[in-house]
């Protein structure tokens, strides 16, 4: 809203509500354009983080390499404190890639027992995205920092088997987009195709050499 205000006994002029409108108009012209651009900024930097982690899979970079760069892509696309990128396994939930804004990532290889009120184990049990906007002591260790506020996870699914898990935890009281869980759908894709190809060039080799030594 826009207020006029004036001191001293005179009246503001009766037309001025007509002439202020006038300026109402304007401004909103102005909001509307600020936030087309941010929106149009952002769809970009998803895009373009999209397409690096594309190129990677393309050239069949190692999972390490895949993992480690879409940990990062990702917290910096929401600007997160940190995000890991997860594999379920029978002895626990493992960290295969993450990235911290303190510069200090998750220690890879470290595993979590599944377990509490935490967004991988949520994902583990269901199978589908899940979100916590006033995550506690009871989200467990992987929340690293105090002010943490808000997580993320989205599964990872290869050729139809939870494979995984995509966590993002944002801090300062700050809440994650509402969008998070559907944009960070794209990245899970990508990391998927990856780790399908990667199988898939695994058993061929296997199968190769089995084949020789027949």
């Amino acid at each position: 809203m826009v207020i006029a205000a004036r001191a001293g006994p005179e009246p503001l002029p009766r037309a001025a509500e007509d002439r202020i409108p006038a300026f109402t108009e304007l401004v909103a012209t102005a909001i509307a354009n600020a936030e087309s651009r941010a929106e149009l900024r952002r769809v970009a930097d998803e895009q373009a983080a999209l397409r690096r982690v594309a190129a990677l899979v393309a050239r069949g970079a190692p999972p390490t390499a895949m993992f480690a760069t879409v940990a990062e892509e990702v917290g910096r696309l929401f600007a997160a404190e940190s995000t890991i990128v997860a594999r379920y396994d029978p002895e626990g939930t493992m960290a295969v890639g993450s990235w911290s804004r303190s510069g200090e990532p998750y220690v890879l290889g470290s595993r979590m027992p599944r377990g509490g009120q935490n967004v991988t184990t949520l994902v583990f049990r269901t199978g589908r995205p899940a979100r916590i906007d006033d995550l506690g002591e009871e989200a467990g260790p992987w929340v690293t920092a105090a002010d943490m506020r808000s997580a993320v996870g989205v599964p990872i699914s290869v050729e139809g088997r939870l494979w995984g898990v995509i966590s993002v935890a944002s801090g300062h009281g700050r809440p994650l987009p509402a969008d998070t869980e559907e944009r960070l759908a794209g990245f899970t894709e990508l990391v998927a195709t990856a780790i399908a190809n990667a199988e898939a060039q695994t058993q061929l080799t296997a199968s190769r050499a089995s084949g020789r030594y027949r």
